[in-house]
């Protein structure tokens, strides 16, 4: 259930007030075969949001909010990932104060500056010796835009955020069957704090567009799944020599580091009347390094390059796409080996036709047109679930 409201109110002061309530009900269910459940849990969200944009003062103009989220979980006994803590349920109650400001300094420069403030609390439920967390968090940023031309602009900004740990990564005890590993939380966990840059250059205007960014971020407490180097049995237990179990993972706080920049290149090498071929480009990598054992960082994606040509013809839009993805041989000790380089073709073909207030689409789209096996760095059971062969999608969509 989704309601939104909107009031232009345009006073002196007051632009226009907004606001949104959503409501949903979610069962999650992980069978282990047709007569037994394993992971099972049931989550119910509210989320209440209302935001006031206000014209200039003191020549800052922007958006000031608030924002209530209360979740209940609910976990059947015996059937989920926190069973072993012996946890019924957590309720999480956030309430958040946000503002978003900006100001021109000159005609080129902008000047913008963001706030928010938090406060998180989980209340558990059951027989469980575990300890109810209240945390608050306070999150800020400032950055500066300057239109250089009328074709480039650059942008620098500087960002501080904390965030308070969810109540799977304080209170996790039990087998997810989703990734097959036996999680154990931690609930001493403090917030997770982070402090960080990025500068981009965006060219908006001339033959050759796009953008490139540099980002850095250091984290204080990052929180993160470590493997303990353990097989443990599905009851929690150590499995001993020449016994099968799962892998033992625990959440952790360290101190970490992420650098990388990503880019991204359009430029068009022809155009005629309705006809026009466009060719696309990109770039992307990440170092995400864990300084407090002075080793990698699990489950990052590999540096990877990409190229597409798209050919427009009056409603038609055809893509052809190809994506490589390099080795990925940083991992820390305990953690899955290296994952091999591939590389991805895939095609689309798109026909658009509009009537008035009418639009309908079809489009054929195929995806791994050689077939390559790949696996994905980034996921837990990357060994066992490969990235999807050769497949063809046929689609059709209206909108009235």
């Amino acid at each position: 259930l989704t309601l939104s409201a909107s009031f232009d109110l345009d006073t002196d002061l007051i632009n226009s007030i907004s606001g949104s309530y959503i409501f949903s009900d979610y069962y999650h269910g992980e069978w282990e075969d047709a007569d037994e459940l394993g992971t099972a849990f049931d989550l119910e969200s509210q989320e209440t949001r209302w935001e006031i944009a206000h014209n200039a003062i003191a020549d800052f103009s922007g958006v000031i909010g608030f924002q209530i989220n209360i979740d209940e979980l609910t976990l059947p006994e015996g059937e989920s990932s926190y069973t072993g803590n012996n946890i019924t349920g957590v309720d999480t109650d956030k309430n958040a104060l946000f503002i978003l400001e900006e100001k021109a300094l000159s005609e080129a420069l902008t000047w913008e500056l963001g706030g928010r403030v938090e406060s998180v609390s989980h209340e558990l439920t059951g027989n469980t010796t575990k300890t109810n967390r209240d945390f608050d968090a306070l999150s800020g940023s400032t950055s500066l835009v300057y239109d250089y031309s009328d074709e480039y602009n650059l942008a620098a900004s500087f960002n501080y955020s904390e965030r308070a740990p969810s109540g799977e990564e304080l209170y996790s005890s039990g087998l997810h069957h989703g990734t097959g590993t036996y999680i154990r939380g931690d609930d001493s966990l403090d917030l997770e704090k982070s402090t960080g840059w990025d500068l981009s250059i965006t060219k908006v205007a001339g033959s050759l567009t796009g953008e490139l960014v540099f980002f850095s971020t250091n984290y204080e407490g990052y929180v993160y799944q470590k493997s303990t180097g353990n097989e443990v049995h599905e009851d929690g237990d150590h499995v001993v020599a020449g016994e099968e179990g799962f892998t033992e993972r625990q959440y952790a706080g360290v101190d970490a580091s992420f650098q990388g920049f990503e880019a991204n290149l359009a430029y068009p090498v022809f155009e005629d009347g309705d006809r026009a071929l466009l060719l696309r480009g990109m770039f992307d990598y990440v170092n995400a390094e864990n300084d407090s054992d002075n080793e990698s960082l699990p489950r990052i994606p590999p540096m990877r390059i990409g190229a597409a040509l798209e050919y427009t013809y009056g409603s038609f839009l055809g893509i052809l796409e190809l994506r490589h993805a390099f080795e990925q041989d940083d991992f820390p000790s305990g953690e899955e080996g290296a994952t091999p380089s591939y590389t991805m073709l895939n095609a689309r073909v798109d026909y658009q036709a509009f009537d008035e207030d009418k639009a309908w689409n079809a489009f054929v789209e195929a995806r791994n047109l050689t077939d390559e096996l790949a696996y994905n760095s980034s996921s837990y059971r990357r060994a066992l679930a490969p990235l999807p062969g050769r497949s063809i999608n046929f689609g059709l969509n209206y909108k009235f």
